[in-house]
């Protein structure tokens, strides 16, 4: 934000003399100060405490001379800002329940598939066991019920 209208960026010395500046030269209604020892960057400089007694300590200077009320959008703006914001997370939370409905629709549709194709699995199975014990063991009335299992042996495998 340096270099905009109304902030003004400012480093003093030790005797507040101005030594850089940016910005406007009008009188800052806000103002930031830090005090820094002029070699604040040089850690082997601050390490020393012999060298820290005589390093000299510069002054940076932050201000702006801007209202800040002047640059506040108006009540209208504000409350047109928070009814969309406020629509935005109505239709959020709509569509996340849309998405929980549809994905507990999709897993309740994949058991009942699974159930279904398991039945449809099982019962041509069960019955071409019991043919198939039924001829080894010799359960059989008469040679012709041999061909009447067969052809029933074939229908529930191709099923």
């Amino acid at each position: 934000m340096i270099g905009e209208a109304g902030v003004r960026f400012s480093i003093l010395d030790e005797g507040m003399v101005t030594v850089a500046t940016s910005g406007t030269s009008r009188e800052p209604i806000a103002r930031f100060e830090r005090k820094c020892p002029l070699a604040f960057l040089d850690r082997a400089l601050q390490a020393a405490p012999s060298k820290l007694a005589s390093t000299t300590v510069w002054t940076i200077r932050v201000g702006s001379s801007l209202n800040t009320e002047d640059h506040l959008p108006s009540w209208a703006v504000r409350w047109w800002l928070m009814a969309i914001a406020a629509v935005a997370s109505v239709s959020g939370v709509v569509l996340v329940g849309q998405s929980i409905r549809t994905q507990a629709e999709l897993a309740t549709m994949k058991g009942d598939f699974v159930a279904t194709a398991i039945h449809d699995l099982q019962a041509p199975l069960a019955l071409i066991r019991v043919v198939g014990e039924t001829l080894g063991v010799g359960r059989y009335i008469a040679d012709d019920r041999i061909d009447e299992y067969r052809k029933l042996l074939r229908l529930e495998a191709m099923r």
